[in-house]
C-alpha cells in the first residue's frame, strides 16, 4: 500500500494538487487479524486545481474570476465474488473460456466511481483606486496619493456571480450505472451607504436629550441574493436474476431561493435589521 501527494504552485495564478493511493488484498495493521484485513484492491487518485483567471486581464480592470476544478476516480476490485462471498474471483473467472467474457465480468463486479466538477466562485469586478497623474502632484518625482473611487448603488462592483457543475458516475455489482449531475448558480448584490446621520442640534451650546436627537435618512446596507439549484439522477439496477427487464429510475429537482436583507441605523443608538427569504 502507498499514499502519494504532490502540490504545485504557479506563482499567484494557480495551485494544483495531485494525490493517489493504492491498497492490495491482505493489507492491515499489525493488530488486525487475517480475516479482518482488506479483501479488495483499492486504487484512488484525485486532482484539484485553483486558478485565478482574472490575472490574464489588466490590473486596472479589477476583474476577479476564481476557477476551481476537480477530478477523481476510485476503483475497488474485490478479491471474492460479491454475489458469492466464499468464491474467489480467480476461481470464478476460470469457469469462462473467452477473455472478453472475463473482462466483462471483472468490470461488472468492480466498484467504480468517477467525480468531476468545475466551479466559478464569486466572479466580480473590484473597485480599483485611481492613480493621480504626474502633473497633479506638486512634488515632482514623489509618488502621488491614490484616490478611492466613488461608489453608487448601481455599480457593477456591487454584484457577484457564482456557478458550479458536478457530475458523478458509478457502478458496482448491483448497480449497472448511476449518473448524478448538479447545476448551481447564484447572483448576489450588496451595497453599503457611507452617509452620516443628520444632527439637528449639532451646534447647540447646551447638550441635553433634545440636542442629541439625530436621524439617518438612508439605510446602512442593502442586499439580495438569488440561488438556483438543479439536481438530476439516473439509476439503473443490474439484472442479476430473472427475465423481467428492470427499468431505470429518475430523480429531478429544481429549487430557486431568494434572500433579502436590509440594515438601517435609524439613529446612532437605534438599528433596524430585516431579513426575508
Amino acid at each position: 500500500a502507498f499514499n502519494a501527494r504532490i502540490n504545485v504552485k504557479l506563482a499567484d495564478w494557480a495551485s494544483i494538487t495531485v494525490s493517489g493511493s493504492r491498497r492490495t488484498p491482505g493489507f492491515g495493521t499489525l493488530e488486525q487479524r487475517i480475516n479482518s484485513r482488506s479483501r479488495e484492491e483499492i486504487n484512488q487518485f484525485d486532482i484539484a486545481g485553483n486558478f485565478q483567471m482574472g490575472k490574464f486581464f489588466p490590473a486596472k480592470w479589477g476583474i476577479e474570476i476564481p476557477v476551481y476544478l476537480t477530478y477523481g476516480q476510485r476503483i475497488v476490485k474485490p478479491q471474492y465474488n460479491p454475489l458469492e462471498s466464499d468464491v474467489e474471483m480467480v476461481n470464478y473467472l476460470q469457469e469462462f473460456e473467452t477473455p472478453h467474457i472475463r473482462d466483462s465480468i471483472k468490470n461488472s463486479v468492480m466498484d467504480f466511481s468517477e467525480q468531476k466538477s468545475i466551479s466559478f466562485n464569486n466572479i466580480r469586478h473590484v473597485r480599483v483606486a485611481k492613480q493621480p497623474q504626474a502633473g497633479n502632484n506638486p512634488d515632482k518625482g514623489a509618488p502621488g496619493v491614490s484616490s478611492a473611487p466613488k461608489t453608487h448603488p448601481w455599480d457593477i462592483a456591487n454584484f457577484s456571480l457564482s456557478y458550479s457543475y458536478t457530475q458523478t458516475y458509478s457502478h458496482n455489482a448491483t448497480v449497472e450505472s448511476r449518473w448524478q449531475t448538479g447545476h448551481r448558480g447564484a447572483l448576489n448584490y450588496s451595497y453599503t451607504f457611507t452617509n452620516k446621520p443628520i444632527e439637528f442640534f449639532k451646534n447647540a451650546k447646551k447638550k441635553n436629550i433634545i440636542t442629541a436627537v439625530n436621524f439617518n435618512p438612508l439605510p446602512k446596507q442593502i442586499g439580495f441574493s438569488i440561488q438556483g439549484d438543479r439536481q438530476f439522477e439516473e439509476n439503473q439496477i443490474r439484472q442479476t436474476a430473472g427475465i423481467q427487464v428492470i427499468k431505470p429510475t429518475y430523480f429531478k429537482n429544481f429549487l430557486v431561493t431568494r434572500n433579502y436583507n436590509l440594515r438601517w441605523d435609524l439613529t446612532k443608538g437605534l438599528s433596524f435589521n430585516y431579513t426575508a427569504t
